[in-house]
């Protein structure tokens, strides 16, 4: 049963779909000010500072390093931000790299070593080419950006300055292959030059997620302890609200012409097909593989000291929360425009 609560927690975050109706104010949640914090800010990183933000959207591998260093932070099974990361690796047309395997032995940049999307790509290097991570010489266009963080003693990682995405450095023949979470911009000159080390790579990240069943998770939901020892339900209140903005843009997603894309109805479809009806899933049980998948990698790439396990990570009270937003196949319509459905 909820507790009662007259007080105001502030939760800062980015801005989706999915997350946009807690910024829009058409989410219910009293007790709770959701603050947009743009991405490249220093604004999440605050909620490290008492007396700021009380919750924050953060990085999974940020927040799993904090959890080995004992600070003072629990979690909500909420997951604001996944990432297909075979797309986001790059090279140049005359680099002599036509596969992954060609890695081996380059000079390959990553916008951070212990950024959440790296761990993801040293993986897939390792599993699916064979190549440990003290087979390739490591770039990084900055320091980590918690001050505590360390590298593993046997591997080669060197900064070298550049920004944030890295492919100026590419272009300037300073590294063999960029890895990056997101798609560059390119100037037309560019484009002439680069290409991805992966060609077929929307058929392989498909095959990957039909192999893996999960969707890469790069962002969670954290909670300063203190916050709850106030407020016991904020938690559970943050996984209510997030599922009303998920529902909310589930509806939205569901009529194909409010969407701004041509054949927006087959990847409707398409979705649905390749990841049911809850292809952007909150909740443990929905993500506890690859939850522990990721714990299990945190330690053997070196970042944590020991196993971080599952029941560490979240507020126990939040896990009650059932998670109820769907995506369905269609939607009536209200003029043409106005999804009106129900879950």
């Amino acid at each position: 049963m909820a507790e009662s609560f007259n007080g105001l927690m502030k939760v800062a975050a980015q801005r989706f779909d999915r997350s946009a109706a807690l910024f829009n104010r058409t989410v219910q949640s009293p007790n709770i000010h959701f603050i947009h914090v743009p991405p490249g800010t220093t604004g999440v990183n605050a909620v490290q500072e008492p007396g700021i933000f009380d919750a924050a959207e953060m990085p999974l591998a940020r927040y799993v390093f904090l959890k080995d260093q004992n600070d003072s932070f629990t979690a909500v099974p909420v997951f604001p931000d996944r990432l297909m990361i075979h797309q986001y690796v790059y090279t140049k047309k005359d680099s002599g790299i036509k596969t992954m395997s060609d890695l081996r032995g380059k000079n390959v940049l990553l916008t951070g070593y212990w950024v959440t999307a790296s761990f993801w790509h040293r993986a897939i290097l390792q599993e699916e080419y064979g190549i440990n991570t003290n087979e390739i010489n490591w770039h990084v266009t900055g320091p980590e950006l918690d001050h505590r963080q360390t590298y593993p003693a046997d591997l080669n990682i060197q900064v070298t300055p550049g920004p944030f995405q890295g492919m100026e450095l590419l272009l300037e023949g300073k590294v063999d292959a960029l890895m990056t979470e997101s798609s560059p911009p390119m100037s037309k000159e560019a484009q002439e030059v680069i290409t991805r080390v992966i060609p077929d790579v929307f058929q392989v990240q498909r095959r990957w997620v039909a192999q893996n069943k999960f969707h890469p998770i790069v962002h969670l939901i954290v909670v300063r302890k203190e916050a709850i020892e106030r407020w016991p339900d904020f938690g559970f209140e943050i996984c209510k609200a997030y599922d009303e903005a998920k529902r909310q843009a589930y509806l939205s997603l569901q009529n194909e012409r409010y969407t701004s894309l041509p054949f927006m109805r087959e990847y409707l479809d398409d979705a649905l097909e390749s990841s049911g009806d809850d292809p952007w899933a909150y909740g443990l049980n929905a993500n506890k593989a690859e939850l522990m998948k990721f714990l299990e990698l945190a330690q053997t790439q070196g970042m944590t000291k020991r196993k971080i396990e599952i029941n560490e990570l979240f507020d126990l009270r939040s896990l009650e929360y059932q998670f109820k937003a769907r995506l369905k196949t269609g939607s009536t319509t209200d003029g043409g425009s106005i999804p009106n459905a129900s879950i």
